[in-house]
């Protein structure tokens, strides 16, 4: 008998019942039990490809590329990487490349329960075998259930054993950007990506007012107890989901606590470097970027730098102040 589903039983019973199920989910043997290899992509879906090529104006090694940075990625062994069969299917029946994940539903209690915990990236966790399995209704654990759920799965493995969690493929990645977004900025899911979008034409219009604006939208709902509450965390986490979810449209580079440059973003013609404040000043931001020479790591890029110096106020909830210079 093979059981399916999205977590494992909990063994709690002193007697029988289902305490000898054996868990497949990283066995070596099953590896591919769940997925399309890169081989049965190719072999099977060979007819349906010259269909696709014409409609995407794609040969068939950027249709195969394409294929793989959306929807490629599950590894429960970390040899053999698999597609997820459900958008594959979807792909080839509607012939264009689209979130098939975000349109099959994600359960709303997920960007809750990150929110609970002060979690808005999932990229690169570092967790134990042990940790992936737990599972326990009184009390849900944020990583196994995303790793059950498909939103994580293995990216390596250390010399001690501990796995690396990452994101699949972009197909994941946007839709659970999607609901985080929704979820901290207190808008409808719709409205998410067209914010983003919105900031992605400013940037690529280098239109800095513009900027200013879609970067003000993005906190305007969120409600004024809650905000102060936990404003730290609303201004850490809705700056960078807005720019990590930005580096779906423009080449944005968002670093972390632990990094120099609050954000860069690459478009054709410009490179901008933004320095965020909260409850200082935008010139505070500024002397930053200047002091620390953050635009001279792209000296040798030809494209004008915009330097963006950016305060945020706790007390009005948007950008109070910021200043422009060419760099």
């Amino acid at each position: 008998m093979l059981i399916t589903g999205v977590s494992k039983f909990s063994r709690v019973s002193i007697f029988s019942d289902l305490n000898n199920l054996a868990d497949l989910t990283m066995h070596r043997r099953f590896a591919t039990l769940t997925g399309y290899t890169q081989q049965e992509l190719e072999h099977y879906f060979a007819p349906y490809m010259p269909e696709l090529e014409q409609h995407c104006q794609l040969n068939r090694a950027e249709l195969l590329e394409k294929i793989r940075y959306w929807y490629n990625g599950y590894t429960w062994d970390l040899q053999i990487s698999l597609y997820n069969p459900f958008s594959v299917l979807n792909l080839f029946a509607n012939g264009d490349f689209r979130n098939f994940w975000f349109e099959s539903g994600t359960p709303t209690f997920l960007p809750k329960l990150m929110h609970r915990d002060k979690v808005y990236r999932l990229d690169k966790f570092k967790v134990d075998e042990l940790m992936l399995g737990n599972y326990d209704l009184e009390t849900l654990q944020l990583i196994p259930v995303m790793f059950q759920t498909g939103y994580l799965t293995l990216q390596s493995k250390d010399k001690r054993g501990m796995y690396w969690l990452d994101y699949p493929n972009r197909e994941v990645r946007n839709s659970m950007l999607i609901f985080l977004m929704s979820e901290w900025a207190h808008v409808e899911p719709s409205y998410t990506t067209p914010m983003v979008v919105q900031l992605s034409d400013a940037f690529d219009d280098n239109d800095v007012p513009a900027i200013i604006e879609v970067i003000k939208t993005v906190f305007k709902k969120v409600p004024y107890q809650i905000f102060l509450q936990d404003r730290e965390a609303y201004y850490h986490s809705l700056i960078y989901l807005t720019f990590f979810y930005l580096g779906q449209y423009a080449e944005a580079e968002v670093n972390d606590s632990n990094g120099r440059i609050d954000c860069v973003v690459k478009t054709p013609t410009h490179i901008f470097i933004l320095e965020f404040k909260l409850d200082k000043t935008a010139k505070a931001a500024m002397d930053q970027i200047k002091n620390r020479g953050y635009a001279g790591g792209y000296a040798t890029d030809p494209r004008p730098k915009v330097l963006i110096g950016i305060n945020f106020s706790s007390e009005t909830k948007s950008v109070d102040d910021w200043v422009v210079e060419e760099g």
